[in-house]
């Protein structure tokens, strides 16, 4: 999966701590990325090992995908079909300081930290 930039638009630095939410499996309770299942833990940090700040591109490989608000969650994995009974919305901060891509709904972060919150309950709509 590969998060979508501007063109020339390259990773800032964070001044301040963001909050976002994050797509998570539950399957065993183990809880994991969908598609490149990494495993997470409630108030865990992850980082990625390699981040790219891609100066001259659009396309960016390497990091952590997180949504800005929880509307644009829900109309990216609803839209698509993606979300199940395994599927789970869990509230991240990306700290200060760290190097985000940033785009119309979502972020690309070096580095989130996993709050150790139960996952974000939404009511199906009634139809």
């Amino acid at each position: 999966m590969c998060f979508t930039t501007k063109l020339g638009q390259s990773a800032v630095i964070t001044d301040q701590d963001i909050t976002a939410f994050k797509v998570l499996t539950k399957e065993k309770n183990e809880l994991s990325s969908p598609f490149r299942r990494m495993k997470w833990k409630l108030g865990g940090t992850k980082k990625v090992t390699k981040f790219t700040s891609n100066p001259l591109g659009r396309s960016v490989y390497h990091g952590i995908h997180c949504y800005k608000s929880l509307p644009a969650l829900i109309r990216d994995w609803d839209g698509a079909g993606k979300r199940g009974n395994c599927y789970q919305i869990y509230l991240i901060t990306i700290p200060k300081g760290t190097m985000v891509h940033i785009n119309d709904t979502e972020y690309c972060a070096e580095k989130v930290t996993l709050e150790n919150l139960a996952p974000i309950r939404i009511k199906s709509k009634k139809k």
